[in-house]
């Protein structure tokens, strides 16, 4: 199988009762043209070359209990970089389209995805806050190294290196899960193989057959579709900004259903 990231979530304030949710959604870029290469995707090997769908990793390698697929990671990262918040530029009003996909991430729960710094949520009435840790701090027990504030429900644009992306932060006492037409991962406590919409600490959830377009590498402009069945997921890649024409690759992972010590991880196809 192969990984392209890894997801990992620590109880920083385990402490915390009756918790409020952070929930991030993702839209369809709405910002002014981002300049960049104009070429495009052309073989198997510019896809492979992407260093954004990553390398092998090995299952839990900073934690017990697991890894993330290529389709979740194929997105801006739910803003767990600060660079996408101090970079962007908010309307002041709510995203006014319909979102392809989000995270929820409960507040107070340390998190990083891959390479990226470990964090944590705060709601501070309107403001939610995401506070940044040293790369190595898994636990968010250090000192912060970075500190951004979003308002509640207002939408974000911003260009990062060369793509447009486009979100919402939202502070959800009772978040709802989507579960038509959507993909989802869960990192979620207690028994495994269990509800895992009442003990999930994060969930990531892409929309299934909707073009997440205009997306630019080094290697050009791309795009791409998600598609999935219970058993596997599929990650469609199209060498133009507009899931257009022959796909050039396609990526097929098998569904993640894995138990831990501490947090389990389960991917469910709502198709």
């Amino acid at each position: 199988m192969r990984l392209s990231g890894i997801l990992l979530l620590l109880s920083a304030f385990a402490g915390i009762i009756n918790s409020q949710y952070v929930l991030v959604e993702e839209f369809q870029y709405q910002g002014a043209s981002c300049s960049g290469s104009q070429s495009s995707f052309d073989s198997q090997s510019s896809f492979d070359s992407q260093s954004s769908w990553g390398s092998q990793s090995s299952w839990g390698s900073q934690s017990s209990w697991g890894s993330q697929s290529s389709w979740s990671s194929q997105s801006w990262g739910s803003s767990d970089s600060s660079n996408f918040l101090t970079a962007s530029q908010s309307s002041g009003e709510a995203c006014p389209s319909t979102s392809i996909g989000g995270n929820i991430v409960q507040e107070g729960v340390c998190f990083y995805y891959g390479d990226r710094l470990p964090s944590i949520y705060t709601v501070s009435g309107e403001n939610i806050v995401q506070t940044f840790y040293n790369q190595t701090d898994y636990n968010c027990e250090g000192k912060p190294v970075d500190t951004v504030t979003a308002i509640s429900g207002d939408c974000y644009s911003a260009c990062m290196q060369n793509t447009g992306i486009t979100f919402q932060l939202s502070a959800v006492a009772t978040p709802v899960i989507p579960t038509t037409n959507t993909v989802v991962e869960a990192v979620y406590t207690g028994e495994c193989n269990g509800n895992y919409k009442n003990s999930f600490v994060s969930v990531y959830y892409k929309s299934l057959n909707t073009c997440n377009d205009d997306i630019v590498s080094q290697q050009g402009t791309y795009s791409f579709e998600i598609s999935c069945n219970s058993t596997s997921s599929a990650v469609t890649i199209f060498g133009n900004d507009d899931c257009g024409g022959s796909p050039v690759y396609t990526l097929h992972e098998p569904m993640v259903n894995q138990c831990g010590d501490k947090y389990n991880v389960i991917q469910v196809c709502y198709n």
